[in-house]
């Protein structure tokens, strides 16, 4: 090896160390790690659904919630949906299912919906829409948020639309809505209103959970990146196109903002697509350009330079587009 080859391998190992000084620990630190590491592995491969429930169920970690179910989608695990029968306030994972636990549901009330399942457990399970409604206290607006992920289709056998009429009647029949009732009301027969498309029924689920029932979000974008006529290249492969500029389709998942020797804002960006995850550099200029325009929940269309460093690859931001949905 000549002297410059040693130089510049000199080089590359102390620029590796002192990159690492920013996030090391003392030994017995690692190695707690290291044993969290590995046990994490251990259940990830073996226990998979169990695992990644109790994931789902302690919130989630670096990532959102929404990459930890694409995650799981990739890992072949079906979710069972809300059923007010079944489901229990936190997720629960048995075989390749994941049963979606009550507190995936934004806005709903955590006490009131924890009060309905120790109701359920102790006197068993729900009869009927009017049966449950009588036993539980739930407000009007935390039902709505139920029927609208088709929570009681085993105990109703109408339509989501039809169900809601139901319940707008019980409660507009009793005079405290917060009042258990001795005897249970009637079911009255509701009008003959037409169910929900499935696009409006995969919005719901959607905007309520923040991710779709066993399905990628890009499905509700479709049509509308279709339309647009723009070719995009799969992030799985990124590798391919290490010093080339492309096009990929992502969601935005999370976000570290840095500040420069300049005292310019910059931010380091994940996102995914149906296969994978990947990294986007916005230098300070196009930080400033596009910030905006990044938001959550929401697809862009992201142009930029695929570099190499570590064998890690990365896409610095050339220019982004939001994808709208019409």
């Amino acid at each position: 090896m000549s002297k410059y080859e040693k130089t510049t391998a000199i080089e590359e190992i102390w620029s590796m160390i002192e990159s690492f000084k920013g996030y090391s620990f003392c030994k017995a630190h690692s190695a707690s790690y290291t044993q969290v590491s590995f046990e994490s592995a251990y259940l990830r491969r073996h226990y998979p659904a169990e695992f990644m429930a109790a994931v789902l169920s302690n919130g989630g970690g670096f990532y959102s919630t929404s990459a930890y179910i694409s995650e799981c989608l990739r890992m072949k695990l079906k979710f069972y949906p809300i059923d007010i029968n079944e489901s229990e306030y936190k997720y629960e994972g048995f075989d390749d299912i994941i049963k979606i636990g009550f507190q995936a549901i934004k806005g709903l009330n955590r006490d009131g919906i924890k009060n309905v399942v120790e109701e359920r457990n102790l006197k068993g399970e729900f009869k009927s829409l009017y049966d449950y409604l009588s036993r539980t206290r739930l407000s009007f607006s935390d039902n709505k948020l139920l029927n609208c992920l088709n929570a009681f289709k085993e105990i109703c056998q109408y339509n989501t639309t039809q169900t809601y009429w139901l319940i707008s009647q019980f409660y507009l029949n009793r005079r405290d809505p917060y009042q258990q009732v001795l005897f249970l009301q009637e079911e009255p027969e509701p009008p003959n209103f037409q169910e929900k498309i499935d696009l409006e029924q995969w919005m719901d689920h959607y905007e309520l959970c923040g991710y779709l029932l066993n399905d990628h979000p890009f499905v509700l974008w479709e049509e509308r990146i279709k339309a647009m006529n723009i070719s995009y290249v799969p992030a799985c492969e990124i590798k391919r196109y290490v010093g080339k500029v492309i096009t990929v389709l992502g969601f935005p998942i999370t976000q570290k903002t840095a500040r420069t020797k300049n005292d310019e804002y910059m931010s380091f960006y994940s996102f995914e697509d149906q296969n994978t995850l990947y990294d986007v550099t916005l230098f300070p200029r196009e930080y400033e350009k596009y910030r905006d325009e990044i938001v959550s929940k929401t697809p862009c269309l992201i142009n930029g330079l695929v570099e190499s460093e570590f064998d890690v690859e990365t896409i610095t931001l050339k220019w982004l587009k939001k994808v709208s949905v019409c």
